[in-house]
Order: C-alpha cells, then structure tokens, then sequence
C-alpha cells in the first residue's frame, strides 16, 4: 500500500517532461496537465475518455500535492510548456508536429519524458525504443498486472492492471533498461515488455486502468523522484505527513489516540518506526528508501485501521461479477474460494442479456465463447455447491447491448424494440409487446428450472429513461387494454390528459415479467429467491423508468431487493439508505419484512476507509446487508482481504435470509 489510502487515480496515458539543471521550489507549479485535443461530433468515446483521463490525472496530482496547472495541447504548441517542471499528458494521440518539436525542446535542454501507452514515434526515439505492434490480450487476465524488477527504488512490486491491450516495445538504445514485465492472473511471465527506463525518461505500454491507485500512485511519486531528484524533499515531506491519514484520520498522531484499546495497535508501532525511518532517510537525500518506508509505514497504518473496524455477524453479504467467467483464467473456482476465504456467501453473476446467453439457451441466442470455454451457468453452480458460496443469476432484461447484431436487426423489423417519443430507435425490447414478454420469461424460466441456483436477479427490469418506449406498438396495445383512443400521440401520454393512465400501464408493462417471474418460480422452487438491483430513488424512477419497486415489495414479488446506492458522497448515502429503509418497514407494517441488501459501489471507491465507511453506515441505518460492485481483481486481492481484518471477521449469513 501507498502514502494517502484517499488517493484517487484511474486510468491515464500521461507524459511527463522534467527540465533539468535548476531546483525546484515550492513556489513554482512544477506540474503542467495538458488536455488532448478530440471532439464529441469525431469519436464520443474517445471525446469523453480525453476527459476522464484528464480528471483521474489531475487528481493523482492533487493527492501528490504538487502545484499544477492545466493547458490544452494548442497552448503547448504555442510554448505554454516554458516554465514548466512537468508536463502531463493524458490520452494525447493527435500531437501536432509542433507540439512535438515544443516537447523535444524540453528534452534537448536536459528534460525527461514519462510516456503512457500512447507513442509518437519521434518522442519514442529520444527515449531510446521503438513501437514494433500494437497488441490485443489474446485471452483473459493475459495483461493482468505490470511487476517491476526492484530497480526503481520506492516503487511498488507490481500494479494490478487488467488492460485489454497493449502496445510491443523493443529498446534501441544502449541505455534503455527493461525494469517491468507483463504478467497474467496465474503469475506466469508474458514476455512483454511494461516499463522501461532510460536517461531520458520512462515508457509504460498500456494505460494506467481504474484500480490498485495506492500503487500506482506510488510509480508515479517513484519515477518523480528517479527522474527529478530536486522533487525529493516536498513530495517526500507531503507523503509522510499523509501517513495514517485513514477514513476520518488525519495521521498518525490521531490514529495513536483512536486506537488505544483496538486489535490495530501492533501494526501502528511497526508504522510509527518505518514513518521515523523515512524521514531519516529523506533527511539524508535518500528519497528512494524514504518512499519505500512510507509506502511500508502507509501499509502497516491502515492496517492498523481495517483491523479496529467492528463487523456484524450472519449478515448477507455477495458481489456482482460484470462478467460470466469468473476471475481471469482461474475462473469460477477461484472466484468461488476467494470469496469463501473473505466471509462473503454469495455471488451474483451476470450470465444473460435481452440477445444473448452464456449457456447452451434455447431460446436466446448463445454467445459463441460458450462453444469454447463450456456452460458457465454449470461451471459457477458446480464451484459454488464446493465453496458453499450461493449462486443468484442476474439477467440484464430487454438490453440489447450484447446482443449480436442481426438479433436487434431481426428484432427491430419486427416491431419489437422501443422508440423514443420523437421517434429515435433505442436498442432495448420493448416490454409490452407479447413476443419480448415471451423471450423474456422462458429465457429466465429456462435457467431456474435447469439449473440448481439459489436465486434470479433481476436488472435493468425497467425502462431506459423517461423518453421511451413510444412506439407505435406501445399506442396500439395501450387503447386496447385501456379501451381508450388517443388521438394525437405521443402527446396526449405526455402531459395530455392520459398521462397517469398511461403511466400506470407503461409501469404494468414491467411489473407483469416480475409477477410472472415470481408466481411461477416459487411454484417451481418454493426456496428460490428472486431478488432485483433496482434504481435508488423509489419515488421519482417509478415515474421515469417505470420501476415499481415499492409494489413489488408489497405485493411479495421480491424475496430482497438491492438498491443500486452507488455514490462517493456519504451523506448522500445516508440520506438514500434512510428512505429506503422507511419503505422497508412500511412493507413490513402490512406484511412480511423484505431484507434490503444495499448495493455499493466499490468500483467507485478508490480507498478501502471509503467503503469501510460506508459499509458501516448501511449497517448502522438498518440494513440486513450488502452487494458490492463489481468483483474484479482489485476487489479480490485487495479490498476483500482488507476487509477480512475487521469488517468482515464475523461469519456472514449462509443463507439468503435469517
């Protein structure tokens, strides 16, 4: 772990220019972020990840407490970069020649460049490589962490990755050292190179992926100091005084006094001793080993503060898992053993959209991995009956995001995907056309009938925004079951005098898959569970998306319900778990309790005190437990175990209710 467990930093293609030959004071803005140039109406994806790549930069460096300021790749091309330290660039695919002649000019007067994933080839030359290909990950988990050779003092061991790509890089200088390798899930060597080192700077082949920011971080603040030795006294200064600053702490002082009668107080000597280590160390122009005691002295503090977290027991507590293989090549046994390892007793797993399926289906079209790498369904049960971990299937309903692409053509020539008021196609079934309520049930029927899953999950079991669906099906189907005519559609439904009638029926159109679902389901299995993520604000989305969580509560069609709460801001929180809490118990007052499992958004929180915090919270406003999303690598090495220490410790809940 690394300096400040609040540290925030996601994915980033960054170059770093460091001038040389003059000291650095705290009064200069050594850092300089340069926003890359891409326009919503080119490419809206690469539009909106020049932004999110500028934001998750920006933050890092705030963390570092570094000054900066922010330019644009024009301002660099008309000299914006004299005067600057460092130069950031994350995700800046279009430099100009200009812009290129202005950053080698920084090198020519003795700058570095730390490169991210994206190269340009006269840039790539002054830093002694060559991009050879760029390269696709050729199964799953192959780039799932970068382990660094121990050369590049007060770096980390490794960061955890899971890139999709990467580009290959071969060194053509004499200089250029390879100190980072690629390695998969099972730890085996890629061959490829991650990191390479020169006199002139520093190239990492991918981008730096959301996740594991404590060690990213800690690369970065590494580099800086390799590479600009005059950054070592403020950057190492503003690190230790971060040292404890953990959930509400402020450092170690504090921690001192907060955990005076708490299992964490062994690990707070140890972090105590490497925190004076390092300041003699930074003391002595030592800055590597300062960073590596800050990094064992940030490590040891925060363990300290896992392991003072009170935890509850027989409280239900699973994951979502986004994708229906399990975790990397170890797939579902050792998702299922990581789990059980961590007192966590159940796993949601997404393993069927609206257009495909990650089982042999006979109804919905089978995703062609399932030919390769067999019946994930089976696969997930079979570990989980091992591990004693449940299994609650979670089908995405009515997206047609994955489906293949002469599904939604077959399916929107026949009149069955949904239309905004103003006529723009949107790729999701409609759910009151007959045929789509057919796929719909005997697709989710199909899987609890063959399958020994302890429950079904519904999500997206509701409309996509309050724009749709308006199609010329939904009018037909509406006067029909109403006995009303509509004679100027779609307005006479919005905001005409058929509003409410039409919003009632616009929300039966979705409650009558989850009756469906559920009457027939228990008939089935009476112990089965179905459950559903559904959206937080239970008054304003029965309006806009047509979600009646509420009445599904009360009418019984739920067996638990987890409330998607994902925010950063625990006051908001609060303030969504409060409500929906009351509606639990106005269930309640009429019939049975339903058990709310609060869905967090762990892939939302950098810092596991966050999710520490919230976990708690949840638990002190009255809710019977959690789901966190998503499972991915972070999460099982990192979180998961962190939380064992104190969160977690108590046995959770071996059923889906008490």
């Amino acid at each position: 772990m690394w300096l400040d467990v609040r540290w925030s930093l996601g994915w980033s293609f960054l170059l770093i220019v460091l001038s040389g030959g003059v000291l650095w004071s705290a009064d200069d803005e050594p850092v300089v972020l340069v926003r890359g140039t891409f326009t919503a109406q080119e490419q809206p994806s690469e539009a909106r990840g020049v932004g999110r790549y500028h934001r998750t930069v920006l933050e890092c460096v705030k963390r570092l407490g570094l000054a900066h300021r922010s330019i644009t790749d024009e301002d660099v091309e008309k000299g914006a970069l004299a005067g600057a330290r460092v130069a950031i660039l994350p995700y800046n695919s279009r430099l100009s020649d200009r812009e290129v002649e202005q950053i080698e000019a920084f090198v020519e007067s003795g700058g570095k460049l730390i490169v991210f994933y994206s190269l340009n080839e006269r840039i790539g030359t002054l830093l002694g490589l060559g991009r050879v290909r760029h390269q696709r990950a050729e199964y799953p988990g192959q780039f799932c962490r970068i382990e660094f050779d121990g050369r590049l003092r007060g770096g980390p061991k490794s960061i955890l990755q899971d890139s999709w790509n990467i580009y290959v890089v071969e060194p053509t200088g004499p200089t250029t050292r390879v100190v980072g390798r690629w390695v998969d899930t099972a730890g085996k060597d890629t061959g490829h190179i991650g990191l390479i080192l020169s006199p002139k700077g520093a190239y990492i082949s991918h981008v730096l992926t959301e996740g594991d920011v404590v060690h990213k971080t800690q690369l970065i603040a590494a580099l800086l100091v390799h590479l600009a030795p005059d950054l070592g006294p403020d950057l190492c200064e503003k690190a230790l005084a971060q040292v404890g600053a953990v959930g509400r702490l402020t450092g170690l002082e504090e921690m001192a006094r907060a955990l005076r009668e708490t299992q964490g107080r062994t690990h707070l000597r140890r972090a105590q001793e490497h925190a004076a280590r390092a300041r003699a160390a930074a003391g002595g122009k030592q800055f590597g080993t300062a960073l590596e005691e800050i990094a064992m002295a940030t490590q040891k503090a925060n363990t300290a503060f896992y392991a003072s977290q009170p935890s509850k027991e027989d409280e239900f507590r699973a994951v979502w898992i986004h994708t229906a293989f399990g975790l990397g090549e170890g797939g579902w046994e050792r998702s299922m053993k990581i789990l059980t390892e961590n007192n966590f007793s159940a796993v949601v797993p997404n393993m069927l959209w609206g257009g495909v399926a990650y089982y042999p289906s006979q109804v919905l079209p089978v995703d062609p991995s399932v030919a390769e790498r067999g019946d994930q369904i089976a696969q997930c049960v079979e570990a989980g009956k091992k591990f004693g971990v449940q299994v609650h299937v979670w089908k995405v309903n009515h997206n047609l995001s994955r489906a293949p692409k002469e599904f939604v053509e077959r399916m929107r020539a026949e009149g069955r995907t949904q239309k905004t008021f103003d006529g723009e196609d949107v790729d999701w079934l409609c759910p009151s056309h007959p045929d789509n309520f057919k796929l719909e049930f005997d697709s989710i029927m199909e899987v609890i009938k063959n399958y020994r899953i302890d429950g079904f999950h519904f999500d997206y079991i509701r409309y996509p925004h309050d724009r749709a669906c308006y199609c010329e099906g939904c009018r037909e189907r509406f006067q029909k079951d109403t006995g009303v005519t509509v004679e100027k559609w779609p307005d006479d439904v919005r905001g005409g005098d058929l509003t409410e009638q039409f919003q009632d029926w616009r929300r039966e159109q979705v409650t009558r898959l989850v009756r469906a679902v559920s009457e027939e389901a228990h008939k089935i299995k009476p112990d089965i569970a179905i459950s559903a993520a559904v959206f937080n604000d239970w008054v304003n989305h029965r309006r806009t998306v047509g979600q009646d969580t509420v009445l599904w509560l009360k009418r019984g069609y739920l067996d638990f319900v987890c409330p998607m709460d994902y925010t950063t801001d625990i006051e908001d929180l609060r303030k969504k778990v409060t409500q929906q809490v009351g509606f639990i118990k106005e269930v309640a007052a009429g019939g049975p309790r339903v058990p709310l499992y609060v869905g967090i958004g762990a892939f939302r929180l950098p810092d596991t005190a966050d999710l520490i915090e919230q976990i708690q919270l949840t638990r002190e406003l009255g809710a019977d437990g959690f789901v966190l999303f998503q499972y991915d690598e972070e999460l099982a090495e990192q979180k998961l175990p962190a939380l064992l220490l104190g969160v977690t410790k108590a046995p959770p809940l071996r059923g889906w209710k008490k």
